[in-house]
């Protein structure tokens, strides 16, 4: 059910599996979780949070595992946060650090009104230029986001313009889409002058109340396909060494099935783990 490419990747060493791993505050017992945790153990949504957030104490609720990390690698390096599609808690840093999070699309940064018949982007771009006494500091700082939005968006298109993906695992589908574009950026990492990247991908489709070997057989083939394509890329590119992947999952499923040849909501999810030597 795990796919060929999976299995390679363990033999070569370059892949771990962590079994029923998952969110709790302090130890408890069938018997007593559900009044001495918290958290909804078995909502997608809050599962997803925490396993976003790893801060069972929120101690620092408002920030996610990974931005946590880039921003003390920051301390040292050049450093980036980029979430592909749509934005990520994961990658959420210290507020304070001014380190945000590019979000760019699978298929490249939407570009700011690209059919401008009316010249509306210089005009808008003019208008948050201007400042003045009366300014207030929300309507100052909205305008600069914009500019900012807009500068950061414009530089992405124009590097990307000559950088191609791989041939060497899909495309078709979403996932495939969202590491070709991160494998881009990473060709990239000398003219944006990062040293440091950390990405955040995402794919849904796991609820499997229905009809459950069918569709893991079929998704975590694609997710091994699409793995080893953009380790053998990476290996080529000399870099797989200096990467890490990591992936989760907010929770795992019950071991009985149901009715439905599905299963319904687990608690500890598993994970995968993979890099170079």
């Amino acid at each position: 059910m795990i796919g060929q490419d999976f299995v390679d990747l363990y033999n070569a060493g370059e892949v771990i599996f962590v079994a029923n791993a998952g969110h709790l505050q302090k130890p408890v017992t069938a018997s007593n979780f559900l009044t001495e945790t918290t958290t909804q153990l078995f909502s997608h949504h809050t599962m997803k949070e925490e396993s976003f957030k790893v801060d069972a104490f929120q101690e620092r609720d408002d920030t996610g595992i990974l931005g946590r990390m880039t921003d003390i690698l920051g301390n040292s390096m050049s450093t980036s946060k980029v979430s592909i599609d749509r934005n990520s808690d994961i990658l959420v840093g210290d507020p304070t650090l001014g380190l945000k999070v590019d979000v760019v699309g699978g298929r490249g940064p939407d570009e700011f009104y690209k059919k401008d018949i009316y010249d509306l982007k210089q005009t808008i771009l003019s208008l948050n230029n201007e400042t003045s006494d009366g300014s207030s500091i929300h309507s100052d700082l909205w305008s600069q986001n914009l500019i900012d939005s807009y500068t950061k968006s414009d530089n992405y298109l124009t590097m990307l313009e000559n950088v191609d993906g791989s041939s060497l695992f899909s495309n078709s589908n979403d996932l495939g889409t969202q590491f070709q574009m991160v494998l881009r950026l990473i060709k990239l990492r000398e003219s944006r002058e990062v040293n440091r990247d950390s990405f955040a991908v995402s794919i849904g489709g796991f609820d499997t109340h229905f009809d459950l070997k069918s569709v893991l057989n079929e998704k975590l083939t694609m997710i091994g396909s699409v793995l080893k394509g953009f380790r053998d890329e990476l290996v080529d590119l000399g870099v797989w060494d200096g990467v890490t992947i990591v992936v989760t999952s907010e929770f795992g499923r019950t071991v009985t099935p149901n009715t439905s040849a599905g299963t319904d909501h687990g608690w500890g999810g598993h994970h995968i783990i993979l890099g170079g030597k």
